[in-house]
């Protein structure tokens, strides 16, 4: 990700929506315009609510002059005049238009000559995002589609076609364009029909990172009762806090999950933790989601004579339906087949019942996670 001084820098280059204009000013006499120093640029951090907007200016000739333009200044958007002298011997001043600040709060770049006898300085105002933008996309009836969005084409804002193909067997594109970019870099989240045949898609896309939907779930070791519940709205907010974990249990423990431990959470990654409290202590694994498949199942076959079913963990995670042969020692072959339903309930640690088929004969199959 760029810093922030290589994002105005950036910006600056561009120059987007350039509006000339010349102040009604004048300036102190006696100084050689032939100087010329490396362009100033002052930058006013203050936040604006509603606009994201921090002004910076940069100074043609510069030898010693700055100004700052504050943001709110920008939201009120009413004709003022401002004093460049910085460091300088002599003064300079220029007047910000109305009509100027309603540029700037467009996100267009705005130009205005100082007064003076002997020279002027043109003075760039350029209204960026308070924040780079990294862009992100969402793909409605979505089957395999991806877009990506260069934060160096918001940026630039000119009109460009992207490909929303992604993994997907046939290809749609969209085309984002200037005003567009133009509504992205003041944060608000624009909508591309794309192209298509027999269908199309709505893709939208924010500057802003898509919200927290962790749903967290947690694991706890050697459980006996006890349960942890994390509301999505803490991992939202991501503050430190601490949680009770008796449950059903008989004695109590607690749990602590740090701002940081949030942040991974927020970011779709497991976290670990301990349960304290009392004379004993356990392991907490949470993660967004629902919590892992930690079946390892085990069966009682009825009047068994040697028959053997074996079902992986990797079958209940996948859920899918799947025959195993149970023939074990015996001399005669049979078969279980376990649905995509049974594996359901094995997943939520439930037991389920199965008929061993084939033969003469059949067996009750009783499967568990154990």
């Amino acid at each position: 990700m760029m810093n922030r001084k290589q994002f105005l820098r950036s910006l600056a280059g561009v120059g987007v929506g350039v509006l000339g204009a010349t102040a009604l000013v004048g300036c102190a006499d006696g100084v050689d315009a032939s100087l010329v120093d490396a362009g100033d640029i002052g930058v006013d951090e203050t936040p604006i609510e509603g606009l994201a907007c921090s002004p910076a200016t940069e100074i043609s000739n510069n030898h010693g002059h700055a100004v700052v333009v504050p943001a709110a200044d920008v939201v009120a958007g009413v004709q003022k005049q401002y004093s460049i002298q910085g460091t300088s011997a002599h003064r300079h001043f220029i007047t910000v238009t109305a009509a100027m600040f309603a540029q700037l709060r467009a996100n267009q770049t705005v130009t205005v000559r100082s007064g003076g006898v002997s020279h002027t300085h043109v003075v760039t105002i350029s209204c960026v995002l308070s924040e780079p933008c990294e862009p992100t996309a969402t793909i409605s009836a979505n089957h395999g589609h991806a877009v990506t969005v260069p934060e160096a084409d918001i940026i630039a804002g000119v009109d460009k076609q992207y490909s929303i193909q992604g993994t997907s067997t046939h290809r749609h594109f969209i085309t984002v364009t200037a005003a567009m970019f133009t509504m992205l870099r003041q944060g608000t989240t624009v909508s591309v029909i794309s192209g298509g045949v027999t269908h199309r898609h709505t893709v939208t896309i924010a500057c802003a990172p898509p919200p927290v939907t962790c749903s967290p779930s947690a694991v706890i070791s050697s459980n006996h009762g006890h349960a942890l519940v994390i509301p999505n709205a803490d991992v939202v907010a991501g503050v430190q806090r601490t949680y009770d974990v008796t449950g059903s249990a008989t004695h109590p423990h607690q749990v602590t999950v740090t701002a940081a431990m949030f942040d991974e959470l927020a970011a779709n990654k497991a976290v670990s933790a301990t349960a304290t409290g009392g004379t004993h202590t356990h392991d907490v694994m949470i993660s967004c989601g629902p919590p892992p498949v930690t079946c390892s199942p085990s069966s009682v076959i009825a009047s068994n004579h040697g028959h053997a079913l074996v079902i992986p963990n990797a079958d209940v995670v996948a859920g899918v339906e799947k025959t195993y042969d149970v023939t074990g020692t015996a001399t005669h072959p049979h078969q279980v087949t376990v649905t995509a339903a049974m594996f359901a309930s094995l997943a939520t640690n439930a037991s389920v019942t199965a008929t061993a088929t084939g033969g003469t004969h059949t067996h009750g199959v009783t499967i568990t996670c154990g």
